[in-house]
């Protein structure tokens, strides 16, 4: 994988004379914390090379990013990449339901906010999550190649061991589906009308403790990609393919987007 050297290296520092001349020509608002911070940082990256990659604190998305730093590292093996991870709004609230959020932003946005203040130079996010429209001052630098984007069906396993369930059509009547996706819910209850569903949300692996800890649970339906990352796969019982009574996966499931600012010099390669 190969990401734009300017994108990645060259973040908008050559406008901040309070870092080119030296604290001592700094204005008296430089110590001011916030901004000394930001200034920090930015200055580590130009006089060492370092790139500031931020994501999310799950599991899932510090393996996503780490993905994403060994591709960078071995095209850029001179610089070094530092990884900050924070907890954003969804990851905090494990309660609310996703709909009633309203926007897609729910695990960009505070990310987002660091990387148009410099503090980040880029931000790795799963393709799905992001908003359609970004917010001014930041692009899509690059996308990566794609993990399988099919959604799965994990059933309990002490069910699957009792009954032999293996599959959605397999299930009873009023079979409770653990899912926060809105998307999934409408087309499995469009294909199987006996089904219940009940709000599942968490990081994957608190999804699947919650699946066997949860009486009323059947089973659970999670992204085959994520799965795949955690080493988890063994945990799918069913591929959801559309042609198989399955469902349609989000738009950019299983890829994951690099993003960086616009004002940023112009790029010479992408991903």
């Amino acid at each position: 994988m190969k990401l734009s050297t300017a994108t990645v290296l060259y973040p908008a520092l050559y406008n901040c004379p309070t870092i080119v001349g030296g604290k001592e020509l700094a204005p008296p608002w430089y110590e001011s914390s916030s901004y000394t911070r930001q200034s920090r940082i930015m200055a580590e990256s130009q006089s060492k090379g370092v790139v500031n990659v931020g994501t999310r604190k799950s599991p899932l998305a510090l393996a996503q990013t780490q993905i994403v730093v060994d591709a960078l590292k071995k095209n850029f093996p001179d610089h070094e990449f530092n990884i900050h991870s924070m907890t954003t709004t969804g990851d905090r609230d494990q309660n609310t339901a996703l709909y009633n959020f309203g926007g897609k932003g729910l695990w960009t946005s505070q990310l987002e906010e660091k990387l148009v203040n410099k503090e980040l130079d880029i931000v790795v996010h799963s393709l799905k999550d992001m908003p359609t429209v970004l917010p001014e001052g930041c692009v899509l630098g690059c996308v990566t190649s794609r993990e399988d984007p099919r959604d799965t069906l994990v059933i309990k396993k002490e069910l699957q061991d009792k009954h032999g369930w293996k599959t959605l059509a397999d299930l009873p009547d009023g079979s409770i589906i653990g899912t926060s996706s809105v998307r999934r819910i409408a087309q499995l209850i469009r294909r199987y009308p006996t089904l219940k569903f009940k709000d599942h949300r968490g990081n994957i692996q608190t999804r699947l403790r919650k699946l066997e800890e949860d009486p009323d649970l059947t089973g659970i339906i999670l992204a085959a990609a994520g799965l795949q990352r955690m080493d988890l796969g063994d945990h799918i019982t069913q591929f959801l393919e559309s042609d198989n009574g399955g469902i349609l996966h989000a738009v950019g499931q299983g890829a994951l987007g690099v993003e960086c600012r616009a004002d940023d010099e112009e790029p010479s390669e992408h991903l």
